[in-house]
């Protein structure tokens, strides 16, 4: 003779779309990263140290600013130190521009350079200095 066959209780339901729920972002990260092979199809990164000296001190979010495309953010650099960001070269249009702002006031505009042939940028925000390492 069978046991019945009992309802699932609503608590269990819960629990386990909880589950599914909380893996979900692993398991899209994983079926993301897959398809690369190690190195050669990967999108070349670029390294941008800035350097928030501003008086008065004040946080800053960096953006990228291609001539033509979207703006995009970066990071974050706190009051008075200095931060290496990194990011993938992808879309837009040379000349690019780097943006700091903080959360309330005018933001520093970056002098334009060419992301495509930029191995590394170094910015001194307070001056704002900017040098750029080229690709051989």
């Amino acid at each position: 003779m069978r046991s019945p066959i009992r309802p699932r209780s609503r608590s269990a339901s819960i629990a386990r779309r909880a589950m599914a729920f909380a893996i979900m972002p692993l398991l899209l990260m994983g079926c993301r990263s897959g398809g690369r092979s190690g190195g050669a199809s990967e999108e070349p990164m670029v390294t941008v140290r800035v350097d928030n000296n501003l008086v008065p001190a004040v946080a800053l979010t960096i953006s990228l600013i291609p001539e033509q495309g979207e703006r995009r953010t970066i990071g974050v650099v706190p009051a008075g130190s200095t931060e290496a960001l990194r990011f993938p070269v992808r879309g837009g249009t040379d000349p690019h521009r780097l943006l700091a702002e903080p959360a309330s006031g005018a933001g520093t505009v970056s002098r334009p350079f060419a992301l495509a042939n930029a191995s590394g940028l170094q910015w001194n925000v307070g001056r704002n200095a900017l040098d750029v390492s080229v690709r051989p």
